[in-house]
């Protein structure tokens, strides 16, 4: 049947990003998530948004020494989840694994670098999730996942191309099943 969900998160950008003679360096950051799926008992499909806020703590320059940019880059996705999670017969526990692919708008925001940044782009995503649900009663679980995240190259004016954006995540998040 039908679901909602509804969870926070904790993001890690797994590298510092580089364009041309510069490093972006970001911090961990907080991402929230809105989701409607429907089971169909061992696959689920999901449609999530989900938002993301990480502070961009510092810039390596090949040609200057390293700055504070005070920015941050905000991260707006939808996605389409496909989800197998195999019964675990008797047990409130059950565990799953998916994928999914969708599209970011990634918004970029530093007052300090050169004449500044503000700029976004729309790009593809993809990721891999795994993750439990418990079964607090028939309508209500709280679920664990861990989740893979990529970006597909995209442009930022000031910054240049950039390829090979990834994350780690990890997700708590309420499921209500209507």
């Amino acid at each position: 049947g039908w679901y909602g969900k509804a969870g926070v998160s904790y993001v890690l950008p797994q590298q510092d990003l580089s364009a041309g003679d510069r490093e972006y360096s970001y911090d961990a950051g907080p991402g929230m998530q809105l989701g409607v799926g429907y089971d169909y008992g061992i696959f689920s499909i999901e449609g999530e948004y989900s938002f993301t806020w990480l502070n961009n703590d510092r810039v390596k320059d090949d040609s200057e020494p390293d700055f504070s940019t005070n920015g941050h880059q905000e991260i707006h996705a939808l996605a389409i989840n496909a989800l197998y999670h195999p019964y675990v017969t008797g047990m409130s526990f059950s565990p799953y694994i998916g994928v999914g692919l969708g599209y970011g708008m990634i918004s970029w925001d530093s007052s300090k670098t050169d004449n500044g940044i503000d700029d976004d782009d729309i790009t593809y995503l993809y990721q891999v999730m795994v993750g439990i649900s418990y079964d607090i009663s028939k309508q209500i679980a709280l679920n664990s996942e861990y989740r893979f995240r990529g970006f597909a190259e995209y442009s930022i004016d000031g910054v240049g191309d950039i390829n090979n954006e990834r994350f780690h995540e990890l997700h708590l998040a309420l499921i209500y099943r209507f």
